[in-house]
């Protein structure tokens, strides 16, 4: 019996890993379907992703634009821009938890 079980539990286990993104962001975790079965971007943790590390990852921009959480991909890649461009202004913004974007 726990054989059956054990071959259950890891069919189910490997196919969420295969079949869904879990993504941590600022508001805690989003669970999203993946446009490709496989094991990569299984769980990402997006909080501090910079326009590199989202462009390394398409298919999970692709999905969260698609969901319509492209609010987790938009806020980071902007702040990133800001802080390249304008470093001196974005740590004068960013000194102030309370206004952080």
């Amino acid at each position: 019996f726990s054989l059956i079980l054990g071959i259950c539990f890891g069919s189910a286990t490997l196919y969420t890993a295969f079949t869904l993104h879990f993504v941590k962001t600022d508001d805690g975790f989003l669970i999203v379907p993946k446009r490709n079965a496989g094991l990569h971007d299984t769980y990402v943790d997006v909080r501090e992703w910079t326009v590199v590390e989202w462009s390394a990852h398409p298919d999970l921009v692709y999905t969260l634009v698609d969901k319509g959480f492209e609010k987790y991909v938009r806020k980071p890649v902007a702040r990133d821009i800001l802080r390249r461009l304008f470093p001196k202004l974005y740590d004068s913004v960013m000194k102030d938890e309370s206004r952080r974007f």
